[in-house]
């Protein structure tokens, strides 16, 4: 979309914030420094690779890569009148500039290794979880043909028979994109359902200029402390900000937060903390801050510039445990599709963000909660397989509103949202009403179909001790508090509580701490808890014993609710 001056929104956020324009060749040329270490789970250095052995490996990996690249070029050009066994070619047109690399590796040096390395050679790259289940990889194989796998061992179904699908592939998933390297980055797949995001090197390099210029505007490095997969963008974002600052990396299994007493980062990097010219961060989710709060190393965070706090929502107490401890905390949104974070703690903005609220597709004033929309030139190209999106805007599925100063208030997910007697209610609002009772450990709130109601509202909770139940949840949100001397209000309004408590052992969260509310959906229904009574389900309810491919429901209505939720 065109401004006045002739420009687009993405050419217009550039000129502004004077974003540094490094190509990866550029940004690899600068790499000439000791940035990695790799601790391992005892706390101590397990892989110290020198920056030559390192740059040997990728530059061997590059030209492994630019030589099986020329093969496939030689090859197109050979049989460009006939489709052929590759996703380049459909219907006689050339679909994609360059060769598709897949990157399933577990081992974060070699992932990374690989990553630069296609980027160098000009290859788009696709990364995935090593970890993923056949069903995940079924979603893969439905969306892409590699031309070439790097990682662990695959199920053949993904890379076999590709002469019979990749033509077909190449036209109706529209792998075209407007340059190279493109980077296809996984989102969603804890149901299986997975989609890839088309970022291109620009968009998340946009968003690394973006984090420096608030976070380090006098061009500090950015030195990181990664306990995140590197195939999700949370991860993967924290070693481009190391790279693009010329910062340091240290890459930890999670499970080390478990016993921070025996890190030894100042043996690994001795210039990690102690730099007066880098900033270090570390970047948790919920239940990885709660795990540390537990043990006496809170003190451990303090010595970061930020902890930023994303992929889930925080509950109240954890702010308020991790304020006790004087953590120095950054709440942070963002998203795959907008290369991880958009905005920080205040709800502001970062520098090459625009945030807009909108019904209908309508703007709305501040104040009122509507769909929450982002600008960026750090927003995706697209999905791999779908339209791209336009104008750099990227329309989320939440639920927010922007005060008068301009910071974002998240109030939900548009697809969570309960209609019960026509009442709107948020699960998100509920969530925290049953969090400040401080007798769960986890709770998910979610909407069932009922006969009277439409939905009604059923929360699965995870209890704090034995003595907790229905009974005493219901109470503890039910009683009054004094918003002043004269004024009592209940903690959440009588259409908002749940008619139906569920205990059980733990919810399905995945590595990043987000809630799976489809699963726990799909095990709820299939125990018979739908539709939802005046009942309290005692028994706790075992959200494993089926595992993630368990069928879905027939019913249109339980359809309906399932679609709600993925």
């Amino acid at each position: 979309m065109a401004t006045s001056e002739g420009l687009t929104f993405q050419e217009l956020m550039l000129e502004e914030l004077m974003l540094e324009e490094l190509t990866p060749q550029a940004l690899w040329e600068g790499l000439r420094h000791d940035w990695l270490v790799e601790l391992n789970s005892a706390g101590t250095c397990g892989t110290r690779t020198s920056p030559e052995i390192w740059r040997k490996e990728v530059e061997r990996r590059r030209d492994r890569l630019k030589h099986i690249a020329s093969h496939i070029a030689n090859h197109i050009a050979n049989h460009i009148a006939n489709p052929v066994a590759n996703n380049h070619v459909a219907n006689g047109k050339i679909t994609s500039a360059a060769p598709l690399l897949l990157i399933a590796d577990p081992l974060p040096t070699s992932f990374l290794a690989s990553f630069l390395a296609a980027l160098l050679a000009g290859w788009n790259v696709a990364i995935a979880n090593p970890r993923w289940g056949v069903q995940e990889w079924q979603s893969v194989s439905a969306l892409i043909a590699p031309d070439l796998v790097w990682g662990a061992d695959l199920p053949r179904s993904l890379v076999s028979d590709k002469a019979s699908k990749a033509s077909e592939l190449a036209a109706n998933v529209a792998l075209t994109l407007p340059k190279s390297p493109a980077i296809l980055i996984p989102t969603g797949g804890s149901s299986g359902q997975i989609k890839f995001v088309c970022h291109l090197w620009s968009s998340l390099t946009a968003s690394v200029n973006g984090f420096r210029q608030y976070f380090g505007p006098d061009g500090e490095a950015i030195n990181t402390f990664c306990v995140l997969p590197l195939h999700h963008v949370s991860g993967l974002m924290q070693i481009l900000r190391t790279w693009y600052s010329n910062g340091q990396t240290i890459i930890a299994p999670p499970n080390i937060l478990k016993s921070l007493e025996l890190l030894s980062v100042n043996d690994a990097l001795p210039s990690f903390f102690s730099s007066s010219a880098a900033l270090s961060f570390i970047s948790l989710v919920p239940t990885q801050l709660s795990e540390i709060l537990k043990t006496s190393q809170s003190a451990w965070l303090r010595q970061f510039r930020s902890v930023l706090l994303g992929g889930a929502p925080p509950w109240q107490t954890l702010l308020d445990q991790a304020s006790e401890a004087q953590v120095p905390l950054c709440l942070s949104y963002g998203m795959t599709e907008t290369a991880a974070m958009v905005t920080v703690s205040s709800g502001k903005p970062l520098p090459h963000v625009a945030i807009q609220i909108v019904e209908n597709g309508q703007p709305l004033p501040p104040g009122q909660v509507g769909q929450i929309v982002v600008r960026s030139p750090a927003v995706a190209w697209g999905y791999c397989g779908a339209p791209a999106f336009s104008s750099n805007t990227f329309y989320t599925d939440d639920l927010g509103y922007l005060s008068t100063d301009g910071t974002l208030h998240i109030t939900g997910r548009a697809s969570t949202k309960i209609i019960s007697g026509g009442e709107n209610i948020f699960p998100a609002e509920v969530e925290a009403a049953i969090w400040r009772t401080g007798q769960v450990k986890d709770v998910c709130v979610l909407g069932l179909p009922h006969p009277h109601w439409g939905e009604a509202v059923i929360a699965v909770y995870v209890p704090a001790d034995s003595g907790v139940c229905a009974e005493s949840l219901r109470q503890a949100i039910a009683q009054t508090r004094s918003n002043n001397a004269d004024v009592k209000a209940p903690m959440l309004s009588r259409y908002k509580h749940p008619k139906r408590w569920v205990s059980t052992t733990a919810l399905p969260r995945n590595a990043q701490g987000k809630l799976n509310r489809h699963q726990l959906l799909v095990h709820l229904l299939a125990n018979g808890l739908a539709p939802a009574l005046e009942a309290d389900e005692r028994a706790p309810l075992d959200l494993c014993k089926h595992g993630e491919s368990m069928p879905l429901l027939a019913p249109f209505q339980v359809s309906r609710q399932l679609s709600q939720h993925k």
